[in-house]
C-alpha cells in the first residue's frame, strides 16, 4: 500500500510539474511586468512638498520622466511656452489656461480645448507656423527649457487651489511688447486694473499683464 501511495504521489508531482511548463509561456504572456509597481508610482500626484518647492523656485524645476506626462499636461506646456520662455511667466500662463478649463470659459472644459480655442491664444491661431511648431513639441523634444516647461505645467496642473496666484477668474492676459499697432490695447483691458499675482513675483508690466473678471 505504501508502495503503491508513494507512486500515486511521483506521478501526481511529476503531471503538475510537466503542467507548469506547458502553462508558463501563457501566464507570462498575461501576468503584469516585472515594473507594475514603479509604472503604478510614477502615476501617483507629486508630494505638497514638490509642487510648492516647484512653484515658488520655478526656474530650479527640473525635468521629470516621460511617464508622468500625460496629454493635458502636454498641452498646457505648449501653450506655456509658446507665450514665454521665463518660467515665473510661464506659471502664471499655466494658471489662466487652468482657470479657464476649471471654469469652463467659452465652453471649453479641458486644457487641449483652451489652447485650441479660436483666436484665443495668437502662437495657436491655425495656420500660423507658430501653431505648426508648438503643437509638434512632444515628451522627447530637446528645444531649449522645453523640458522644464513640461515640468512645471505638470505641477501647476496637480497644484492645489490655495497655491493660485491670482483669482479664479483671472482668465486674460496680454503682452504689450507683442501688440501689432503700439498702445492700441484690447478694449477688454479699459476701466480694468492689471491682476497683482499673491505671491512675489518679478512680473515686468510690458511683457505680461493679467486681468479678472473678463466675460
Amino acid at each position: 500500500m505504501t508502495r503503491a501511495f508513494n507512486l500515486v504521489t511521483k506521478w501526481v508531482s511529476a503531471s503538475l510539474i510537466a503542467l507548469a511548463c506547458v502553462l508558463a509561456p501563457f501566464r507570462s504572456a498575461v501576468a503584469p511586468p516585472a515594473s507594475v509597481d514603479d509604472v503604478r508610482i510614477l502615476h501617483l500626484p507629486p508630494s505638497e512638498e514638490a509642487v510648492r518647492e516647484a512653484l515658488f523656485n520655478p526656474w530650479h524645476v527640473q525635468p521629470l520622466p516621460a511617464e508622468l506626462v500625460d496629454l493635458e499636461t502636454l498641452w498646457l506646456a505648449r501653450l506655456m511656452y509658446s507665450e514665454s520662455k521665463r518660467a515665473g511667466e510661464q506659471e502664471l500662463v499655466g494658471w489662466v489656461a487652468r482657470n479657464r478649463a476649471e471654469t469652463g470659459f467659452r465652453g471649453r472644459h479641458t486644457i487641449e480645448d483652451v489652447a485650441q480655442d479660436p483666436y484665443q491664444f495668437s502662437p495657436f491661431v491655425v495656420g500660423k507656423s507658430t501653431w505648426h511648431y508648438y503643437t509638434s513639441l512632444t515628451v522627447e523634444s530637446s528645444a531649449p527649457g522645453w523640458q522644464r516647461a513640461l515640468a512645471l505645467a505638470y505641477y501647476v496642473r496637480h497644484a492645489d487651489a490655495s497655491l493660485r496666484p491670482f483669482s479664479l477668474d483671472t482668465r486674460h492676459f496680454f503682452s504689450e511688447q507683442s501688440l501689432v499697432v503700439a498702445d492700441s490695447l484690447p478694449e477688454w483691458t479699459i476701466g480694468r486694473e492689471a491682476v497683482v499675482p499673491a505671491r512675489p513675483m518679478q512680473l515686468e508690466p510690458q511683457r505680461f499683464r493679467f486681468f479678472a473678471g473678463v466675460s
